[in-house]
C-alpha cells in the first residue's frame, strides 16, 4: 500500500467516521455523516418487523443533503430519455441499484468492524484491511452482476485519481486498478449528471433527446404533484387562451383560495461557483437556462390576476377556472440543483422585463417541501412567506432551501421579519441556517429508496445472516 492509497483511505475513514491516530485532524473536520455503509445492518430490522413505519420510525443512515430516492428519479429520466435516442447502455437500473448495494457492502466489510468494536460482527462479513475493491470483489458479493457487466458499470462511473477533482471527491475513484467509493449518498445524487454527459455525444439528434428529457422531468413532477397533493385539482399540459395567443402551462393547481402554476424545466444550468460571481453572468445563464419558464410564468399570473375566470383547454377538454379572489402563485422547477440562486432571484433579474418572478425550487427541494407540509394549506402558507421574501429587491439570501423553510415554518420567521423591515432598503445578504426539516424530510424520502432496493433484494439479509 503506497502513501497515497493511504491517504485516500485515511479520507474514507474520516467520512466514515472511523477515527484513528492517521485522520484525527480530518475526522473531526468532517461535517459529513455518510452512513450509506449502514444500509445492510439496518436492513435486519426489515426481518424483525412487518410495518414499514415501524421499521423507518428509528433509522439513523443517511446524509441530510441529498436524498436517494429523488435522485435516482432523476437518474432515470436521462437514462429513460438516452434510450429512447437509441444510447446501448449496457446495464440497467436494476443493475444500478445491485451494484450500489455491492459497494455498500464491500464499505460495510472494512467499516463495521472498526465502528462496532466490542460488540458482535454479522457472520457473514469479512474484516478487511481496506475499503478498495476490485471488479472481481464487487462481483463475487452477488453473482447475478458478472465481471464484465461490473466493470462496464465503473467504466462509466468512475474517475482515475489522475483525472481526480475536488467536484470529483464523490465519485467512484480509480487507483492502480483498484476502486473506492468515499461517499456512495453522494454518488446516487450525481449519476444523472454523470451517466448524462458519459453518453451525451454519441446522442445524434441532440433536440430529441433534449425534448426526452423535458418530457420525462414534466412526469416525474406530475407524479410528485399528484403523491402529495392528490385531493386537489390538477391540471396538466392545459393552454388558456388570449385574444392575441394560445399559452401552455405545464400545471395548474386549482383550489377554493389559491392558483399555483408550475413550470418544470430541465435545461442545464451552469451554477456559480461561489456566491460573489459576477450577477451578470448568473444572469446570462439564467435567462439561457429559464427564461422562456420566466416568462411563461410572467405572462400568465398577470392574466390570472387580471381577469376573474380563465379558460383552460388541453385537447378537446375545457374546464373554466374561477380566478376571483384568489392568490395567484408561480413556481419554476428545476431539474438541476440551483443553490444560491433561488434566494436572490428577485435581485438579480430586477432590471430585466419580468415583472412577477417565480419561486425557484429544484426537484428535490421541492420533493423535500411537499414531504414537510403534507397539507396544501401548510404548502400555501410557505409560498406566502417566500413570496414575502422576495419582493424586496435590495436583500439577497444565502440559504440551503430546506433550512429555509424550516425557519419560515417556525417562530423564527418572525424574528427574520422584524429584522428585514429595519434593513429593506439596505443592500446586503441574509444567512439563513436551520436544518431540522431537512433531516426530517431527507429521511423519510430516502425510506423510499430504501423499499425499491428491498422488495427487490431481500435475499442479501439472509446471505449476510445479520442477528
Amino acid at each position: 500500500m503506497d502513501a497515497v492509497e493511504k491517504e485516500i483511505i485515511g479520507l474514507f475513514d474520516a467520512a466514515n467516521w472511523i477515527k484513528t491516530d492517521d485522520n484525527k485532524d480530518i475526522y473531526d473536520a468532517c461535517a459529513d455523516h455518510n452512513y450509506v455503509w449502514r444500509l445492510i445492518v439496518e436492513l435486519n430490522h426489515y426481518k424483525r418487523n412487518n410495518n414499514k413505519k415501524d421499521f423507518f420510525d428509528d433509522i439513523d443512515m443517511f446524509s441530510y443533503t441529498n436524498d436517494m430516492f429523488s435522485s435516482f428519479n432523476r437518474f432515470l429520466v436521462i437514462y429513460e430519455s438516452l434510450c429512447k435516442c437509441n444510447v446501448e447502455i449496457p446495464f440497467s437500473p436494476d443493475d444500478l441499484c445491485k451494484f450500489i448495494i455491492q459497494i455498500s457492502i464491500n464499505n460495510l466489510n472494512y467499516t463495521f468492524p472498526r465502528n462496532h468494536r466490542g460488540n458482535y460482527i454479522p457472520s457473514k462479513l469479512e474484516n478487511v484491511d481496506s475499503p478498495f475493491f476490485t471488479v472481481n470483489d464487487i462481483s463475487n458479493i452477488d453473482t447475478d452482476i458478472s465481471v464484465d457487466l461490473t466493470q462496464k458499470i465503473l467504466d462509466v462511473f468512475s474517475v482515475a485519481f489522475s483525472d481526480l477533482t475536488i467536484e470529483k471527491m464523490d465519485e467512484i475513484i480509480e487507483y492502480n486498478g483498484k476502486y473506492i467509493c468515499i461517499y456512495p449518498i453522494y454518488f446516487v445524487s450525481k449519476m444523472y449528471k454523470i451517466l448524462e454527459k458519459y453518453y451525451i455525444d454519441i446522442v445524434k439528434n441532440k433536440d430529441e433527446y433534449y425534448k426526452m428529457r423535458g418530457r420525462g422531468f414534466e412526469n416525474l413532477v406530475c407524479n410528485m404533484l399528484g403523491d402529495f397533493l392528490s385531493s386537489e385539482k390538477i391540471y396538466s399540459n392545459y393552454c388558456y387562451l388570449t385574444p392575441k395567443e394560445k399559452n401552455e402551462l405545464d400545471f395548474v393547481l386549482d383550489s377554493e383560495k389559491d392558483i399555483i402554476i408550475f413550470e418544470a424545466k430541465s435545461s442545464k444550468y451552469n451554477e456559480p461557483k461561489n456566491f460573489m460571481d459576477e450577477e451578470s453572468d448568473i444572469v446570462f445563464d439564467l435567462k439561457k437556462s429559464f427564461g422562456r419558464g420566466f416568462k411563461t410564468l410572467d405572462k400568465a399570473k398577470d392574466y390570472f390576476s387580471n381577469n376573474v375566470e380563465v379558460m383552460l383547454k388541453k385537447g378537446d377538454k375545457s374546464v373554466k377556472i374561477n380566478t376571483k379572489g384568489k392568490n395567484i402563485h408561480i413556481i419554476l422547477v428545476s431539474f438541476n440543483h440551483m443553490k444560491s440562486i433561488s434566494g436572490r432571484i428577485t435581485k438579480i433579474i430586477d432590471n430585466s422585463r419580468i415583472i412577477n418572478i417565480p419561486i425557484c425550487l429544484n426537484y428535490c427541494d421541492l420533493n423535500a417541501i411537499l414531504v414537510n407540509a403534507r397539507t396544501l394549506n401548510r404548502f400555501v402558507e410557505y409560498l406566502s412567506k417566500k413570496e414575502y421574501l422576495c419582493k424586496y429587491k435590495k436583500l439577497s439570501f444565502e440559504f440551503d432551501e430546506i433550512d429555509a423553510y424550516g425557519i419560515m415554518m417556525s417562530n423564527k420567521f418572525d424574528t427574520l421579519t422584524e429584522r428585514i423591515e429595519i434593513m429593506k432598503n439596505i443592500d446586503l445578504v441574509f444567512m439563513l441556517n436551520d436544518a431540522t426539516y431537512r433531516n426530517k424530510a431527507v429521511e423519510e424520502i430516502s425510506s423510499k429508496f430504501l423499499w425499491m432496493l428491498i422488495e427487490g433484494y431481500t435475499d442479501i439479509i439472509d446471505r449476510l445472516n445479520l442477528n
